[in-house]
């Protein structure tokens, strides 16, 4: 008889990841865009301001992707790899508090100029 494999990615880490891609991936990008619009508001994070600077929309896109992926990764790793559920979940979370942040404060900005 065949033991069935654990899963890795349980349903805990699909909700931290959707709150990371609703966070990050959506919130801090549309509001970073929209900031970086208004003339008198620059980018405080230095490697996102070159890649906007350098390449506009798509370079601050692509930047959010890559670090994204690269959370993605060390979820993926941490899960199926070294079996350690605390460390599949540090990357979504931390992202989705980061993007949580960061969205109040363009929001902020935006609303208060």
């Amino acid at each position: 008889m065949e033991r069935e494999r654990p899963r890795a990615f349980t349903a805990d880490l699909y909700a931290f990841w959707a709150l990371a891609a609703l966070a990050y991936g959506v919130g801090d990008t549309l509001t970073t865009l929209t900031v970086l619009d208004v003339a008198y508001v620059t980018e405080a994070n230095p490697l996102v301001a070159a890649a906007a600077g350098s390449f506009g929309t798509p370079g601050l896109v692509a930047w959010k992707l890559l670090a994204f992926c690269g959370c993605l990764a060390i979820s993926v790793r941490a899960a199926t790899a070294w079996r350690d559920r605390a460390m599949a979940a540090f990357p979504p979370l931390v992202l989705a508090l980061l993007g949580a942040v960061t969205t109040v404060s363009n929001l902020r900005l935006l609303l208060l100029g």
